[in-house]
């Protein structure tokens, strides 16, 4: 029944690119662009990068056609060049200090991983070429998060047995004994699900597609409720925090972000009207923060520890969880909620700080910098359509929103979170159409 139930949400997800409105050539690369996304229907790891990097080498070498090809691409757009010339500084750095690190072997084999993020970027720009607009994007982005939550309800009516994993995150497990069940949905941990949400549900709001709009204000509460039954903190709050910088800093776009988010404030006061709010997950943990609080600050603490003793080039990407055995008590930490096993800090930026050392993180940190000054460049001083303004604006909350969650976990190993990160940050350069200086 599993097997049936996932063969029809992957049918479903693939029609959704076929229907479209571009060029064949356009949705055959909007499919590849959205591949890491098959994640929902396999094992990650199954499907993985390693599929993407097959299909998209075959499709960039045969489908190109009518005299367009990389090469013209690469040659006349700037804003793809400054892209791929940030991630090679980007990959070449952290290549370059884990050759220190105590294993380089493993480290170059992870950061080899992360090659997809320019492949992702190209194949966005050639889909641009071939007709594909953000009406299309946000079909992908629509069906995955639609796939999700049916995902997610048939996990609600049938147990977490329903799952593409042997076994699941530990804070699903030891959050349902103490704090109520926390659905992961297509994911093995409920944090990277919390992850998908905020992103998806930051298009969902401020993107306004041809079409009807009753359909997406459907999807936007069942999106938010699933988040909320999801239990993570630090997803709905980057949520907020992305969508609000978005229409302070988007001209025009306050007084519709403004009414969405009351719409979503009433049907929250609505259903605490109805509903016993402290059995709800997120309430719940909201009430238990200051334990939670105590117990990552003391991992934090821990793994700072680690940084010191490699401060300028740290220990080697992905080196971590072989790293902490001979710093915390063999790789466990005992707490209130029982044994632990203690694989990476509680953050994303510690993880990266202890890995890739000051100099890896300050690569890293001007990675994001200059993502978020050149959507600022573009959001201010670029003049686009309204589809592709509020298309920004989107990616922009989403953006934030996953560097925001970033700081309490590390997801960016999963290739759907990955994805997400390459999307959102190629999305300004992709909609430069002027000589902006950044």
């Amino acid at each position: 029944m599993r097997y049936f139930l996932q063969l029809v949400l992957f049918s479903v997800f693939l029609l959704t690119f076929f229907v479209r409105s571009a060029s064949f050539d356009g949705r055959v690369m909007t499919v590849l662009a959205f591949s890491p996304l098959l994640g929902f229907f396999v094992p990650p790891r199954r499907v993985g990068i390693s599929f993407l990097l097959l299909a998209a080498t075959l499709v960039l070498i045969t489908a190109p056609r009518g005299g367009f090809s990389i090469k013209h691409l690469m040659r006349s757009n700037k804003s793809l060049r400054l892209l791929l010339r940030m991630y090679l500084a980007w990959l070449g750095g952290w290549t370059i200090i884990s050759l220190a690190g105590v294993d380089a072997g493993n480290s170059i084999h992870q950061i080899a991983l992360l090659l997809f993020l320019p492949l992702i970027a190209i194949i966005l720009f050639l889909a641009e070429e071939l007709t594909v607009g953000p009406d299309d994007w946000w079909a992908g982005i629509k069906a995955a998060l639609w796939i999700a939550i049916v995902f997610t309800l048939i996990q609600i009516a049938f147990g977490l047995e329903y799952t593409l994993f042997p076994s699941l995150n530990q804070n699903v497990m030891l959050s349902a004994a103490t704090q109520g069940m926390r659905y992961p949905g297509p994911f093995r941990d409920a944090q990277a699900f919390s992850q998908f949400l905020s992103v998806s549900l930051s298009f969902c709001l401020l993107y306004r597609p041809k079409g009807s709009t009753v359909s997406q204000i459907a999807l936007g509460l069942l999106g938010f409720i699933i988040l909320l039954l999801n239990g993570s903190r630090m997803a709905p709050f980057g949520l907020l925090v992305g969508v609000v910088a978005a229409a302070l800093i988007t001209p025009g776009g306050r007084t519709k972000v403004l009414i969405r988010l009351g719409l979503i404030a009433a049907f929250v006061l609505l259903v605490s009207f109805f509903v016993d709010v402290e059995k709800i997950v997120i309430v719940r943990r909201f009430l238990g923060t200051e334990q939670d609080a105590s117990f990552r600050l003391g991992i934090w603490i821990k793994s700072f520890s680690i940084f010191r003793a490699h401060p300028w080039t740290g220990i080697g990407f992905e080196n971590f969880s072989e790293v902490v055995l001979s710093f915390v008590n063999g790789g466990f930490w005992q707490s209130q909620q029982g044994i632990v096993v203690y694989n990476h800090p509680e953050s994303g930026y510690l993880k990266i700080l202890c890995e890739t050392g000051i100099i890896g993180t300050t690569v890293f940190v001007g990675l994001i910098f200059m993502v978020l000054k050149q959507y600022w460049n573009v959001l201010r001083n670029v003049n686009l359509d309204a589809s592709r303004k509020d298309f920004l604006a989107a990616g922009f909350a989403g953006y934030i929103a996953l560097l925001m969650s970033q700081i309490t976990v590390y997801t960016m190993n999963d290739p759907r979170i990955l994805f997400l990160f390459g999307f959102c940050s190629a999305i300004p350069f992709l909609y430069w159409r002027e000589k902006v200086r950044i």
